[in-house]
């Protein structure tokens, strides 16, 4: 254990020297699952050593990555890995731990807007629409559309409508995917430290399930879809995230039933990753949807009968 204690750590330190190199974001996964692990496990004083050296050489290299660094990896790591040992439940994890990496949004929010005096989300969405329609025409006849001025026209204005309301549920994309870079470390975490153990009290990924509490929050959202603009993309927001964790919870179900046929849970990884970018590819709503409806059902009729009397979130 002392040999696993001491690669964790050496991986946080390789990973903030990496991160202060390049600025690769993944790296924050690596140092958050590394040390959730090792708090899990009991040991704290190794990795934390590791952990400063790493944010020296971070901060060394620039205040935003060193503090950058410490907001999104090393602190969702230590704040799960206490949640492990005191037992919290898995949506307390992943809330605590999403907050984590929302704080190193918010940072960065507000050092790029004390830099440029603009919204960092909005210059990257205009930045990446400027792009495309420098590149329409191409485009269009890549696709073997016709390029004329009204295509082009009407292609724009679409472009226009779809960045206008990329900006407006940047808070929802935010915490999806702070909340999911955090479940993806308890995940990993939890087969670390409880592999091959029957004492865990994080469900597996096959077991996750929508509580029923949840579906008055999805009617109050849609229902506030028809309000005045503001208060409208206000539960749009709010749909969006609980659209996707009702998504998520469909894609246990599918694995649920999938795991009998494929064993490794590696192997399923890989298998629905590639499922998955392929049908993004082609028919992105249709898996979606699919998704989100294998959810439902879950909701509705219970196919796994793995729901408690009591609703309560696990």
């Amino acid at each position: 254990m002392r040999k696993k204690i001491f690669l964790y750590s050496l991986l946080i330190l390789l990973s903030g020297i990496i991160y202060a190199m390049t600025g690769l974001s993944f790296v924050f996964l690596i140092s958050g699952v590394c040390l959730a692990a090792s708090v899990a496990n009991g040991y704290f004083v190794r990795p934390l050593i590791f952990s400063a050296i790493a944010i020296t050489v971070c901060t060394y290299a620039g205040d935003d990555c060193g503090f950058s660094f410490l907001l999104g990896g090393l602190l969702p790591g230590a704040v799960i890995g206490t949640g492990f040992r005191k037992k919290l439940s898995l949506s307390v994890l992943c809330v605590s731990g999403g907050m984590c990496f929302i704080l190193k949004w918010v940072y960065l929010f507000r050092s790029y807007y004390m830099a440029h005096g603009t919204n960092m989300f909005e210059d990257a969405s205009n930045e990446m629409l400027a792009l495309m329609k420098s590149n329409l025409s191409s485009a269009l006849e890549l696709s073997g559309l016709a390029a004329d001025e009204n295509t082009v026209n009407t292609v724009s204005t679409v472009l226009d409508a779809i960045t206008k309301i990329t900006n407006l549920i940047v808070p929802a994309v935010l915490i999806i995917l702070s909340c999911g870079a955090a479940f993806i470390i308890i995940m990993i975490a939890k087969n670390i430290v409880y592999k091959n153990r029957t004492d865990c009290h994080i469900p597996s990924f096959s077991k996750l399930y929508v509580p029923g509490s949840l579906m008055p929050a999805l009617l109050i959202s849609l229902l506030g879809l028809l309000a005045k603009e503001r208060v409208a993309y206000f539960f749009a927001n709010i749909l969006l995230v609980i659209f996707v964790y009702i998504s998520v919870c469909g894609l246990s179900v599918i694995d649920f039933y999938f795991r009998n046929k494929v064993g490794s849970s590696a192997a399923r990884v890989i298998l629905y990753t590639v499922i998955g970018t392929a049908l993004s590819m082609m028919l992105p709503q249709l898996l979606y949807m699919g998704l989100f409806i294998a959810g439902m059902s879950d909701v509705l009729f219970d196919f796994r009968h793995i729901r408690p009397h009591k609703h309560t979130e696990n």
